[in-house]
C-alpha cells in the first residue's frame, strides 16, 4: 500500500491496526526521521521500553538475513505491539524482506528508514504491492507547511510572529523539516527570555543568522543572475552539508516560479506591486537582485528552465 504525502501525518498519528510495516523513504531525511519517531510514539504511547523497541542497522540483516525473521516473530516480554526499527535500507533488502514479510506477527510493528526511493525501487514497489505493510514518502517542505509549523511551534510557546518576520523565517528555514525545526527552535530560545513575547523581522533575522537557507539563496540568485562561481560555491556548500540534489532542484524550480508569477501578474500590475503579491516575500536585501531577474527571464526561458529541472528531478529520482 501507498500513503500520499498529504496524508502521511494523519495516518501517522492514527494508523491503520491491519498494517504491520512502514517503510519512510524521500528526500527529505529530517522529515522521515520526524514522521517515524511520531508514528513510533504512537504505536508504543510514548513508551520506549527496551523489551518493546529494538532498532538495527540494515548492514546487520544483510550479514545475517535469518535475523529479520527472527526480529519477525520475536514478541515483547511485556504485553502490547513490539516495535524495530531498521535503518538505512534500500534495495539490496527487498528479497530479505519478502521472504520474511509473511513471518510478521500481529503484535510486531516494523519501521523501515530508507532515503529517497526512484519509481523503480523494487524495495518502494515491494512495499507499494503488499496489502500487509505500506511506503510513506517523505518530500520537501514548501512554504505552506514550514509557516503551518512556525505558527504552531510559536504558539506553543506563547509567543507571536509578525506577517513579515513570517514570511523571512519561511524563506530562510530550507525545504528539510529537521533544518526549519532548528531555525524555529533557535528563534524561541532567542525570544523566550525576552519580557516581549513579539516577534519582529529584527529577532528572526539575528536568529536565523548566516545558516545553509543563505546558501540556498546565493544558490538560487545565482543561477538566475548567470554567476557560475557564486553559483558552484554554493552548491559545494550545500552537499558537503548533506542536502540532496533534489533539494536543490526543488529551490532552483521554486525560485524560477517565482519570477514567473511576477512576469504573469506584470500584466496588469507595476512589477513592485507584482513583487508584493509573493508570499513569502522577496527578503529586502535580495530585492534589487529580483527585480533584475524578473526583467531577464521571458516566461519561455522560465518554463523551459523548468523543463530542464523537472527531467534533471526525474533522472535523480529514478538512479
Amino acid at each position: 500500500m501507498k500513503i500520499q504525502q498529504y496524508k502521511a501525518d494523519i495516518f501517522i498519528n492514527n494508523p491503520d491496526p491491519k498494517i504491520r510495516g512502514v517503510l519512510f523513504y524521500g528526500t527529505d531525511h529530517g522529515l522521515v526521521n520526524e514522521r517515524a519517531k511520531i508514528f513510533i510514539h504512537t504505536i508504543l504511547k510514548g513508551n520506549l521500553d527496551p523489551f518493546k523497541y529494538t532498532c538495527l542497522d540494515a548492514r546487520k540483516i544483510k550479514e545475517d538475513p535469518i535475523k529479520l525473521a527472527d526480529e519477525f516473530s520475536t514478541l515483547s516480554l511485556v504485553s502490547g505491539t513490539r516495535v524495530v526499527k531498521i535503518t538505512d535500507c534500500d534495495d539490496s533488502l527487498t528479497k530479505i524482506i519478502s521472504n520474511s514479510i509473511d513471518k510478521l506477527h500481529s503484535e510486531i510493528m516494523v519501521v523501515f528508514i530508507s532515503s529517497d526511493l526512484g519509481p523503480r525501487s523494487s524495495l518502494r514497489k515491494l512495499f507499494e504491492v503488499s496489502n500487509a505493510v505500506l511506503s510513506l514518502p517523505c518530500y520537501n517542505d514548501d512554504p505552506v507547511s514550514i509557516k503551518k509549523i512556525a505558527e504552531q511551534a510559536f504558539n506553543n510557546a506563547n509567543l507571536r510572529i509578525l506577517p513579515d518576520a513570517l514570511d523571512w523565517l519561511v524563506a530562510h528555514s530550507g525545504a528539510d523539516r529537521a533544518l526549519s525545526r532548528n531555525e524555529i527552535e533557535k528563534l524561541i530560545l532567542y525570544k523566550i527570555s525576552s519580557d516581549n513575547n513579539v516577534i519582529n523581522i529584527d529577532d528572526t533575522v539575528s536568529s536565523v543568522g548566516d545558516t545553509a537557507s543563505f546558501d540556498f539563496d546565493d544558490l538560487v540568485f545565482s543561477m538566475a543572475a548567470g554567476n557560475r562561481y557564486i553559483l558552484k560555491r554554493a552548491f559545494d556548500r550545500i552537499i558537503t552539508e548533506g542536502h540532496s540534489p533534489i533539494s536543490i532542484v526543488s529551490f532552483a524550480s521554486r525560485h524560477l516560479m517565482r519570477l514567473l508569477k511576477v512576469r504573469g501578474d506584470s500584466e496588469e500590475l507595476s512589477t513592485e506591486d507584482a513583487i508584493k503579491k509573493l508570499k513569502p516575500a522577496v527578503f529586502f536585501k535580495r530585492m534589487d537582485q529580483f527585480k533584475a531577474q524578473v526583467k531577464v527571464w521571458k516566461p519561455k526561458l522560465i518554463l523551459r528552465a523548468l523543463e530542464i529541472l523537472s527531467e534533471v528531478e526525474l533522472k535523480a529520482k529514478s538512479s
